[in-house]
């Protein structure tokens, strides 16, 4: 049996597999993160190998990030066929689609319908004449894959470029990590990768891995060399000056990607951690401890007594700025839900402002490329706290740096006393 046949031999299984998965997605509204939903099932399967596991995932995270257009496609094709969107998901991410294409007779391929296998053989190559025709129909969402009010939405905020920064959401994210210059430097952790034989180019910041990888499972990892963080999230940090503030509280830590990287940076200030969710605390400790950080500190729930100077808000968001990593979110999320975002967005400042009372700055970050979200909660914030005035915003999505993801943040610089 050919390299070929062994591929194909087991296809409608997988397909199936994938299947189930994407009906447990759609049954949820997709409110089950992808990945967590892979883990779990493939704690449970634990009789998949690596090639179907990575057959499984990257085809069901490409029908998701793909799913109207996929969906649009095979209803044009043959509406009854099960198998013609997973099959065109299959197709449309291949490497190589004209060898798929001319093994299409090959009996691995007959589960599918052959009117389906005929058409898309047939038309394979004209899919400028598919795209033509849902522009025709003026069809971002269905092109792209958006639902309607995010279209809008992103019209809206980004009129100059909206059309590239919907096609760079199909694209998939990359790995980027984080240098930890107390234990290491960039060329000798490069020396490591070297040696590795992993692939990967250089960013601004961080260095994007390009080889698959499980890059936990590293020594160099366990030993504190390196974090994982995304190109966005170590701009940001190093867009924060925290010179002169020695008391700083991250009131929504999560595991505390950006305390880590601030508290390597600023080593003479002390980073108090909270966050409402004492699990997460608890691997932010773990991995403070692996960075080898003695500055970083979990904030007990009575913490009125601190002197604080700068408080950092990376508050929780829609997430959309992740849409490369996290496509489910576009399915999962409504406008109803951006506006209840929103509301506890703007709680969540009010309660670390009045808990806190900074003296010198306050920092609100998302991981959001919506107004709503950003320049909006930005405006009633200055409008709510007369003595807060905004000193720099920054923005970054993938479309204007494409190893990024799309985050936003706001330094407010604090004159006078809190009333």
């Amino acid at each position: 049996m050919s390299n070929l046949d062994t591929q194909y031999k087991y296809l409608k299984y997988r397909f199936n597999q994938v299947m189930f998965l994407l009906s447990k997605s759609e049954t949820t509204a997709f409110s089950v993160p992808t990945d967590k939903l892979l883990y779990s099932f493939f704690k449970e399967n634990k009789k998949f190998g690596s090639s179907d596991r990575s057959f499984i995932s990257d085809c069901l995270y490409f029908y998701i990030r793909n799913k109207t257009y996929i969906d649009t496609y095979s209803s044009l094709i043959n509406k009854t066929d099960p198998y013609c969107p997973l099959f065109l998901s299959y197709l449309l991410s291949s490497k190589e689609p004209s060898r798929i294409l001319d093994e299409i007779k090959n009996e691995f391929f007959s589960f599918i319908n052959p009117v389906s296998l005929k058409v898309i053989q047939e038309h394979y190559q004209d899919l400028s004449s598919f795209h033509f025709y849902l522009e025709h129909l003026n069809s971002e969402e269905n092109i792209y894959s958006l639902p309607n009010w995010l279209v809008k939405s992103l019209k809206l905020s980004y009129p100059d470029y909206y059309i590239d920064l919907f096609k760079s959401f199909l694209e998939r994210a990359s790995t980027i990590i984080r240098v930890n210059t107390l234990k290491t430097s960039k060329s000798k952790l490069l020396d490591i990768l070297d040696t590795n034989k992993i692939k990967y180019h250089l960013l601004t910041h961080g260095i994007a891995i390009d080889s698959k990888i499980h890059l936990e499972s590293m020594k160099e990892y366990r030993d504190g060399l390196f974090e994982v963080q995304d190109e966005s999230s170590q701009m940001i940090c190093s867009k924060i000056d925290l010179h002169g503030c020695k008391c700083i509280v991250d009131y929504c830590s999560g595991a505390g990607g950006k305390s880590l990287n601030l508290a390597t940076r600023f080593q003479n200030s002390n980073f108090y951690c909270h966050d409402i969710r004492k699990q997460i605390l608890v691997e932010l400790k773990s991995r403070a401890k692996r960075a080898g950080l003695s500055n970083v500190h979990l904030l007990e729930q009575n913490h009125t007594s601190l002197d604080v100077d700068c408080l950092i808000l990376d508050v929780p968001c829609s997430g959309l700025g992740t849409l490369r990593r996290s496509p489910w979110l576009k399915w999962s999320l409504t406008e109803k839900k951006i506006e209840d975002i929103t509301s506890l967005q703007l709680s969540i400042v009010d309660e670390a402002v009045g808990r806190t009372k900074p003296t010198k700055k306050i920092i609100y970050i998302t991981c959001s490329i919506l107004n709503a979200e950003n320049e909006d909660i930005s405006a009633r914030i200055i409008k709510k706290y007369p003595n807060l005035h905004l000193v720099q915003e920054v923005k970054t999505n993938p479309y204007l740096n494409p190893d990024t993801d799309g985050m936003y943040m706001a330094e407010f610089q604090i004159d006078g006393p809190w009333n």
